[in-house]
């Protein structure tokens, strides 16, 4: 009687930690990012000098424990990103990137001078701002993963 009854022991606390693991592996994934993918709205974006226009990201799977994104501008003297609204500031180039569980994508922000500013063209074409507000929206139309 006591032989079965170690046996049911040890097989109960085999299938128990076989449980754990797979639960934990599963639950880590998600919680520490990896399969994870970034996603913003725009690879490009061409703006004069005032204008703004809004970026959405979307961080996928939906079920990710974490959907915290932080933005930055890799010129803030050309223009100023802040919960995905970009400003142009300065005639030139800069990056946008936003990064999401250690993943990032980014979209590349050309600012044209107004007026007597160098580099005018005199052609707005920023096309107005994209659709969505919050910051995981889904809208990943044109954006590319560097996942």
């Amino acid at each position: 009687m006591q032989k079965k009854f170690r046996i049911f022991t040890m097989a109960l606390a085999l299938t128990v930690a076989a449980f754990s693991i797979a639960a934990f592996a599963a639950c880590t994934e998600k919680e520490t990012g990896e399969g994870v993918t970034v996603t913003v709205s725009r690879e490009s974006i061409e703006l004069e000098v005032g204008q703004s226009q809004k970026l959405t990201v979307s961080v996928d799977p939906a079920d990710v424990a974490d959907k915290t994104v932080e933005w930055k501008s890799s010129d803030e003297k050309v223009a100023t990103v802040e919960d995905g609204l970009v400003t142009a500031v300065a005639a030139g180039e800069a990056t946008i990137t936003v990064t999401s569980n250690g993943k990032s994508d980014s979209c590349k922000v050309t600012v044209k001078g107004t007026g007597d500013s160098a580099g005018d063209t005199g052609d707005a074409s920023s096309g107005g701002a994209s659709s969505g507000d919050d910051s995981s929206g889904s809208d990943s139309s044109g954006g590319s993963s560097m996942a």
